[in-house]
């Protein structure tokens, strides 16, 4: 199970986020974050309207996403064949 958190090296948020497409929107809350995913492989943890964390998940856009909230489990399948799980601890 991959649970590492890190960002792409010398990127910036604000320059990253201007040009991102989101690929996939889940619906499911763990307790209340929103999860979405950009076809930069990143996952992103919303609350209250604005990003509290970014996940570097795939080499590339990810096309299926889906949780269980009551594990705090986060299942995503990237385009180069990947199906990573996380456990999400949210604060």
């Amino acid at each position: 199970m991959q649970q590492q958190m890190f960002m792409k090296p010398n990127s910036k948020l604000d320059d990253d986020l201007e040009n991102l497409y989101v690929t996939f929107l889940n619906m499911i809350f763990i307790g209340d974050t929103l999860i979405t995913s950009g076809d930069d492989g990143f996952l992103y943890l919303w609350e209250r309207e604005r990003i509290i964390r970014r996940i570097f998940s795939h080499e590339g856009p990810i096309f299926g996403l889906n949780a269980n909230s009551k594990l705090g489990l986060v299942v995503s399948g990237g385009m180069e064949g990947v199906v990573t799980l996380w456990r999400l601890l949210i604060e």
